[in-house]
């Protein structure tokens, strides 16, 4: 087999050429060596990758090179035989000197031939050193192991890496992380369509900054993308519960919103919120309120300190509450995918009824 970048004869399995050191494309189906830039295998008819070829000649040259490469070696050795025999009259030559003199200074036998080795192997020396810059092979291995280095380096990056994000879709707290990607982090660059609500870092920690909604893209080094859409909302506070107190209408009860009679005597108010999907159909009817309390409800689950004395009183009167967890340290990946899910569904409705959502 013939490598198609230096058309020198390789092994026929080897992966990568044993002169050039370059990857010696296939076909990905039945194996044919790929020695042009073509879209399809000319043996079974498979599509072939553009990046599997874009560094082969084009096909209708493919022809013409490598006659040219093939007869190179013939010049090569052409050199060689008349290098060689020059050699052979230049040692003659010496040899006839050497003994002539020896004849003339009346030198020992000894000497005479160990003279000549040396004089044979010195005048042998050069030529091999012209021989070398006449096929135009570089003398300097760093070179050439410089040369292979490239070569891999250009293989590797024709490798995909995987740079799956955990989730397509999250809801947040200000101040709140998230492990937004669990490999490769390090080696994917981050955009926003809106910059400065959320900031991923180099492990792939997502961090919220402030309110509001942006759409998180990671790109890979060759180009592979993956986006996850973000809602940030603010964190449970008592200036945030006071302004949506303002814009809530009066009532008569203190557990009376929008003129509604709210029952919240019992445990929870959406006791399945963290074991299924809820659907839109079993929020109609919740009030601002009711909403606030269905969403908090999922973070007082896993042990929330909540910041507002409303939020405060309403699940310190629960017996299951244990609020362990201050909310600037709460971490939402202790959510399991229908509490996630049930989150945003809430935060959707809450937007559809023009509901107060700052905590």
């Amino acid at each position: 087999m013939n490598c198609p970048y230096c058309h020198q004869e390789t092994e026929d399995a080897a992966a990568f050429c044993t002169r050039c050191g370059r990857y010696i494309p296939r076909c990905p189906t039945c194996g044919k060596v790929i020695t042009a830039r073509i879209a399809f295998c000319t043996r079974d008819g498979t599509p072939l990758p553009e990046e599997l070829t874009r560094d082969l000649p084009e096909a209708e040259n493919t022809a013409a090179e490598m006659s040219e490469q093939q007869s190179a070696p013939r010049k090569s050795g052409g050199t060689m035989a008349v290098l060689i025999v020059a050699i052979v009259i230049v040692v003659a030559l010496v040899v006839a000197a050497v003994l002539w003199t020896q004849g003339m200074l009346g030198q020992s036998d000894d000497e005479v031939v160990e003279e000549n080795q040396t004089t044979i192997v010195e005048e042998t020396a050069e030529p091999e050193a012209d021989s070398e810059a006449d096929t135009g092979e570089s003398a300097d291995p760093d070179e050439t192991l410089a040369d292979e280095a490239e070569d891999e380096k250009e293989i590797e990056q024709v490798e995909q890496i995987d740079i799956a994000l955990t989730t397509d879709q999250l809801t947040i707290n200000v101040g709140m992380t998230y492990q937004i990607i669990g490999a490769n982090a390090d080696q994917v660059s981050w955009t926003y369509s809106e910059p400065g609500i959320v900031e991923v870092d180099g492990s792939g920690q997502l961090t919220a900054l402030t309110t509001g909604t942006t759409v998180a893209t990671a790109t890979g080094p060759n180009g592979e993308t993956d986006s996850v859409e973000i809602t940030v909302l603010a964190a449970e506070t008592e200036e945030t519960a006071e302004t949506e107190e303002q814009e809530e209408p009066e009532s008569t009860e203190d557990t009376d919103v929008d003129g509604a009679d709210v029952d919240l005597s019992g445990d929870y108010l959406l006791p399945e919120s963290s074991s299924r999907y809820l659907s839109e159909s079993e929020l109609y009817g919740l009030t601002a309120l009711e909403c606030r309390i269905a969403r908090n409800e999922i973070y007082a689950r896993h042990g929330m300190i909540f910041t507002t004395d409303e939020m405060k009183e309403y699940f310190g009167s629960k017996s299951w509450y244990q609020g362990t967890v201050e909310s600037a340290d709460f971490d939402i990946s202790v959510f399991n995918e229908y509490e996630l899910a049930n989150i945003e569904l809430i935060v959707a409705y809450e937007k559809e009824m023009n509901y107060n959502q700052a905590n």
